[in-house]
């Protein structure tokens, strides 16, 4: 049973749903056009009927007329049987003038309210031109005949009507499955089983025919686009394996690059710091002239920048190598502050600035943060020492003060200056590498650019963000905030 009814196509939804659009509008359809049919067929059959009404005058009254003045009671009854013999007179009544009555019918049920009533005058004209009436003929009509014969016909045909719609309604399912759905199934099927590996075309099961029809461009289409898929498929995968290439010649070459930077930089640094050293006697050496003497210290602060230099790309090379290993440990903030500070003067004697470096510590610090102090004093040191090689006049200042809220435990670090400032039109891209305010800085100061750009990587790694606030105040034109967020507190033993 469930095999005939899907070979029919009563599993096909999409045919069933046409199917009963199809019911629908058949049955719409037959009723209106039976409505139709039938309704001029009431009006033909109705009109048939009155007709009976115009054929009484024309063709009985006189013969009845004739019996009433005759007596020819007899006649009178053939006469009354023979119109009340018609199924749509309900009720006729013949009243004499001499008092005699006949009747036909019955008056109190459907010929009470007839559909048409007609009285007719039965006159016997006499011989001097004068005329006599001798009765009055009252006949009824009801159209109930008509109406249920109309009824009958109506159900009939619309029973007809939908049971041809129904058997044409299952020749159609069966022919939408055999022709469309099938096919469609087909199709569903070859594209969910569709994979890279796949080649074979797709063929449906139809007779050939020299014109092609949607079917015939579906699957057109579908053999396409599986072709162009396969072909951006396999540009994909070469790519794929062009990149992989790509990335491990561009790891190796990083690598290679690392390796370099760190021996060239061992390698030059252990002579460079003989130069350093053997220039710092020279420049500190009492019997020597003045002249010797400054250009043993412009070549020691030569050395120096090298040194920075060679750091600065050391450091910016395991920033890129992901060596950077970030180390959190208990640290003795205000002891850490203090070193900076001593640090700071350093700097400022070697670059032999005469302005004031400045550090305030806030008092509500904890004895103790968790911190990695080794990459947050190179990045202190680094603003610090842009600070007063950028400052002619005035001070450093280094703040430290606890930005702790809502719980979530903070340290701000500020390193301010009153040098030139940065322009507007270079805050943006302070912290990109190789970038300084502008290119007179570089000619006047030195440097790679690359000092900001390492302390920003730095602090990102451990969680910290590093801005150059815009908040300027206290007659510091620049002002650099090192936040270090989510830092834990370190409880002191009781």
């Amino acid at each position: 049973m469930i095999a005939t009814l899907r070979a029919i196509g009563f599993d096909n939804r999409l045919g069933l749903r046409l199917v009963i659009a199809s019911l629908i509008v058949g049955s719409v359809l037959s009723v209106l056009s039976t409505s139709a049919q039938l309704g001029a067929s009431y009006f033909r059959q109705r009109t048939d009927a009155t007709l009976v009404l115009s054929r009484i005058e024309d063709t009985l009254a006189s013969p009845l007329e004739q019996a009433v003045w005759t007596f020819n009671f007899d006649q009178v009854d053939v006469i009354l049987d023979g119109l009340a013999a018609d199924p749509n007179i309900a009720f006729v009544e013949l009243q004499s003038s001499t008092g005699q009555s006949w009747t036909r019918g019955d008056p109190d049920e459907q010929a009470a309210t007839p559909d048409d009533q007609r009285v007719y005058e039965l006159v016997h004209k006499l011989d001097n031109n004068r005329s006599e009436l001798v009765g009055v003929l009252d006949v009824r009509l009801s159209l109930d005949a008509v109406r249920a014969r109309v009824w009958a016909e109506f159900w009939t045909t619309f029973l007809t009507n939908l049971a041809k719609a129904y058997i044409a309604a299952i020749a159609l399912l069966f022919l939408v499955g055999h022709m469309v759905s099938r096919h469609l199934r087909k199709i569903a099927d070859h594209v969910d089983n569709t994979n890279a590996d796949n080649t074979n075309a797709l063929r449906l099961d139809r007779a050939g025919s020299e014109k092609t029809d949607d079917l015939d461009r579906i699957v057109d289409a579908i053999d396409r686009f599986e072709c162009r898929t396969r072909e951006q498929m396999d540009a994909l995968g070469n790519e794929i394996i062009d990149r992989k290439q790509a990335e491990a010649e561009a790891r190796q070459a990083l690598s290679i690059r690392s390796q370099f930077l760190a021996t060239m930089s061992h390698e030059i640094r252990t002579p460079l710091n003989a130069i350093m050293g053997f220039l710092h006697l020279i420049a500190t050496y009492k019997d020597i002239d003045d002249k010797p003497r400054v250009y043993a210290e412009t070549a020691t602060k030569a050395s120096h920048q090298l040194m920075s230099l060679m750091n600065n790309s050391l450091d910016m090379s395991r920033i890129e190598a992901d060596a950077v290993e970030i180390k959190m440990t208990p640290t003795d903030i205000h002891s850490l502050a203090k070193d900076w500070h001593q640090s700071a003067e350093g700097m400022r004697h070697m670059r032999d600035k005469n302005i004031k470096i400045t550090l305030d510590v806030a008092r509500d610090l904890p004895p103790l943060i968790n911190m990695d102090a080794s990459h947050v004093t190179q990045i202190v040191s680094n603003l610090v020492d842009n600070a007063i090689k950028f400052t002619d006049a005035g001070e450093v200042d280094i703040a430290i003060k606890n930005a702790t809220s809502d719980g979530n435990p903070a340290i701000d670090i500020r390193v301010s200056d009153t040098g030139n400032g940065i322009p507007e039109d270079a805050r943006a891209r302070i912290f990109e590498r190789f970038t300084q305010a502008d290119s007179g800085m570089l000619r006047a100061h030195g440097g790679s650019g690359l000092g900001l750009a390492i302390c920003s990587e730095l602090a990102r790694l451990m969680g910290a963000t590093l801005t150059l606030d815009d908040r300027i105040r206290d007659g510091f034109t620049t002002v650099f905030l090192l936040r270090l967020e989510n830092v834990a507190l370190v409880d002191l033993p009781t």
